[in-house]
């Protein structure tokens, strides 16, 4: 078994074991408390954080993944006991494709290039069956086949959250995107913050008969004030409803349909095709497809409740297969949560991870900018889990030794529910390898 490692904060963390999957015996020297349900809000599996010590390797450490929660149910069996000692069936979680975007609970030592998965975590099928989803995800607005992210009419009501920022002390996400920009800026990369609006805030009438208004610009003037770019999504989006657009979210899933994907993504490349670099990057021609119809479940519907939803999406493609999401030579890279993947996630074992695949976000803004980005995205952690796996999956990837050579643009999109979570933030996850 080849071993390669490095510092990391005193200690040396493993870096690389091997490509395949190995036992090790190892110790149990940091563990994340056993998950709740809230915990992961609206999704339905999680994995947790662990770090071990491997015996007879002279203190190496390594981060482990385990599942930790798995439709919608913790799962028994957890680690709770600090120094216990273990033989662990492992293997890069970046072997794994379908995992790619679940959620992950827990802090990771932002030094860690490499994410080992606990194999024997992975529930067996006959373990499942009888696994149900909790309650109290959303509710159901006035227009009955509309529903709401509890989360996300609780970010509504939090009003204007940003008023915290200006006040200091205890860390917050204006500390968060100013240390990124900050990060970006030392390659040459310049950062677009693009917030995505809730449901709650841009059909409020369909929530509680009020109409909705604009309530963000005083959030973006705070940001604009400390030099970050920043697009405001509510009105562009408050604009488009104005303007009889079809709806721009799902109405029976917690993300932005097809078309508020597309509205989004003319506006960054409107914003992309002014900066002064754009005419001497490469240009690709893409082709988008008639408009036609998509039935999905969305991910508000509890079990029983078997609602399709019909929507209208436009696909787009090279002419022959969907758009590539991994674009490591690009100039751009979309970065952030599960709304830079939705309609837009290739096939995994015949089945579309989030519905389709050429009608997301990534596919419009190459449509409209005719420029390839490279997507990077964690699902429900679109501030830290986005900027550590850009650093793991990325920066110091033996795949991509040059990644942030020719690099112009950080799109950084998540939900903006996220500014009034603050728990957990941290300005330590590095851009590139100290």
């Amino acid at each position: 078994m080849r071993l390669i490692f490095f510092l990391c904060l005193g200690l040396v963390m493993v870096s690389r074991l091997t490509a395949d999957p190995v036992e090790v015996k190892a110790k149990l020297v940091k563990l994340t408390a056993v998950p709740m349900l809230k915990d992961i809000d609206n999704y339905s599996r999680a994995l947790s954080v662990y770090e071990y010590e491997l015996i007879g390797a002279d203190s190496k450490r390594m981060v482990v993944l385990k599942w930790s929660i798995w439709q919608r149910r913790v799962l028994d069996g957890l680690p709770t006991e600090i120094g216990k000692i273990e033989v662990l069936k492992v293997a890069p979680l970046s072997d794994f494709k379908k995992y790619a975007h679940d959620r992950i609970i827990g802090e990771v030592d932002d030094k860690a290039s490499v994410l080992y998965l606990d194999l024997g975590s992975i529930p067996k099928a006959d373990a499942t069956k009888k696994l149900l989803p909790g309650k109290g995800l959303a509710r159901r607005g006035l227009k009955k086949d509309w529903l709401f992210l509890n989360d996300d009419v609780r970010h509504v009501n939090a009003g204007e959250f940003w008023k915290t920022w200006e006040k200091g002390g205890d860390l917050d996400a204006l500390d968060v995107v100013l240390d990124f920009q900050k990060r970006l800026k030392a390659q040459g990369v310049e950062l677009l913050l693009v917030p995505v609006p809730t449901k709650a805030l841009i059909y409020r009438d369909y929530l509680v008969g009020a109409e909705p208004v604009e309530r963000r610009s005083g959030m973006v003037k705070l940001l604009e004030k400390e030099g970050v770019q920043v697009v405001n999504l509510s009105k562009v989006f408050l604009k488009a409803r104005k303007d009889g657009s079809r709806d721009l979210f799902c109405r029976t899933d917690s993300h932005w349909s097809p078309e508020g994907c597309d509205v989004a993504a003319q506006v960054i490349a409107e914003l992309i095709k002014k900066k002064d670099w754009y005419g001497g990057i490469e240009k690709r021609e893409f082709e988008a497809s008639f408009p036609g119809l998509l039935e999905i479940r969305g991910d508000l519907l509890e079990v029983g409740e078997d609602e399709l939803e019909t929507l209208a999406i436009t696909e787009v493609s090279n002419g022959e297969s969907p758009v590539a999401k991994v674009q490591p030579d690009s100039p751009i890279v979309l970065l952030g949560d599960s709304h830079t993947v939705v309609f837009a996630e290739e096939t995994e074992e015949g089945q579309k991870i989030f519905f389709a695949d050429g009608g997301g976000l990534a596919d419009y803004l190459v449509l409209h900018s005719k420029v390839a980005v490279d997507v990077v995205s964690s699902i429900g952690s679109g501030m830290n889990g986005a900027r550590g796996k850009l650093y793991r999956d990325r920066s110091v990837s033996e795949d991509f030794p040059d990644y942030w050579k020719g690099k112009k643009l950080v799109i950084w999109c998540f939900s903006e529910r996220e500014f009034s979570t603050p728990a957990g933030l941290s300005v330590k996850i590095p851009v590139v390898k100290p």
